[in-house]
């Protein structure tokens, strides 16, 4: 197979790349060349990997030369990691249009105009209202379908972590038990969260996209308590793990812990979403120990202490510690 990825450098599109070498495909990359130019450059040597330099954002420009050195070409599948602006995704599903089977374009729950417990199913109205980070996402959706109508294929993932994960959400889990003492967790732990591995959505990528398969489907993880993801992490890592302290969600709040950036894959309410789809389509997972263990290995290789983008400092942390200390 012959696979266009607009990305693969960074996270999710790196992994995809990855999987297709694997496979045996053939791999073509659509970049700026900024974020990973090192990357599989023995593929490229020996005929593998095609590198394409380009801004996405600029395709529809006479002359482009990022554009003209796609025109021509045939791609078995297009896998869209990158696009995040209606106009931006038009202008490649409308180039890569006539020459190409599949456009698989990686979207987001975001676009859901609301979640309802216990799950968000399948026929949820999407919200193309605002400029916001899901109205986006769900108008890029609409550019891909009227470019592609039946070829096109819609994933709509929750949060993605493991290796390569540049927003620290899980991350800093992992880090932060691995450094032992004290952590703060939220709660009592019943809250449920929802994740997947990047490295199990690339591969569901591709087993659909050599099927040639359409339609949206949601993609995330089963949902877990966080305690049993947090003392699955805790084993995972072995011996001087740090111990857990959870604090109450109503201290939490009332010291203004922010869910989900500062408190990282907590929210305050419970929000399931229905991947019936995605299992019906193949979607497995692999245990949450790999994820860990892999996770702590990439952050180990980027070099500590790489500062996190997410999670309690631990200043803050320190002193969430000791006003719960106080108040008993």
């Amino acid at each position: 197979m012959r696979i266009l990825i607009l990305g693969g450098t960074s996270f999710l599109g790196r992994h995809a790349a990855e999987e297709a070498l694997l496979r045996g495909y053939h791999v073509t990359l659509l970049n700026r060349g900024k974020t990973g130019p090192e990357l599989f450059a023995k593929a490229e040597a020996e005929g593998r990997v095609t590198r394409v330099k380009g801004d996405r954002a600029r395709l529809a420009e006479p002359g482009n030369p990022a554009a003209e050195a796609l025109r021509g070409q045939h791609f078995d599948a297009v896998i869209d990691t990158s696009g995040y602006q209606a106009e931006v995704v038009r202008q490649s599903a409308e180039l890569l249009a006539a020459a190409t089977g599949t456009y698989l374009f990686v979207s987001s729950i975001s676009v859901y105009a609301a979640f309802t417990a216990p799950n968000v199913e399948k026929k949820t109205e999407v919200s193309t209202v605002g400029e916001g980070y899901g109205p986006q996402k769900a108008a890029c959706e609409d550019e891909v379908r009227r470019a592609f109508g039946p070829r096109a294929l819609i994933s709509r993932p929750g949060l993605i972590v493991g290796p390569y994960d540049p927003t620290d959400r899980f991350t800093y889990w992992v880090r932060r038990l691995a450094h032992g003492g004290v952590a703060v967790a939220p709660g009592d732990g019943s809250r449920l969260v929802q994740f997947i591995d990047g490295r199990d959505l690339a591969m569901l990528y591709l087993d659909q996209c050599e099927r040639q398969e359409s339609g949206s489907f949601n993609a995330t993880g089963r949902p877990l308590t966080m305690r049993t993801f947090l003392e699955t992490a805790r084993a995972a890592l072995g011996p001087g793990a740090a111990e857990l302290r959870w604090l109450d969600e109503a201290f939490l709040t009332q010291h203004d812990v922010k869910p989900w950036m500062e408190m990282t894959t907590w929210l305050p309410e419970d929000q399931t979403i229905d991947c019936t789809a995605a299992l019906d389509a193949g979607l497995a997972f692999r245990a949450l120990e790999d994820t860990v263990r892999a996770t702590r290995a990439f952050d180990l290789a980027r070099g500590e202490p790489t500062p996190m983008r997410a999670g309690l400092t631990a200043e803050r942390e320190k002193a969430l510690l000791t006003a719960a200390s106080q108040s008993r």
